[in-house]
């Protein structure tokens, strides 16, 4: 789950789902996530930059949402 959301920042996006498609997508330059290790242990993390892009990104996925929905 993602906490925390600062910052925005404009690029260029493209996915695997879309081939030879991007699009520019606003998303946050810092990020911090909640999540589980694979022993069911809780931990945060704090993302900046294309890492933070990525993981929303992927997130954005399992919510059933495409870079083109922006």
């Amino acid at each position: 789950m993602i906490r925390i959301k600062e910052g925005k920042v404009k690029a260029e996006e493209g996915c695997l789902s879309i081939p030879e498609m991007s699009a520019d997508v606003v998303r946050a330059d810092r990020i911090v996530v909640d999540a589980f290790d694979r022993d069911g242990n809780p931990y945060s993390l704090e993302l900046w930059g294309y890492a933070a892009r990525a993981v929303q990104h992927e997130v954005d996925h399992l919510d059933g949402i495409l870079y083109i929905d922006y």
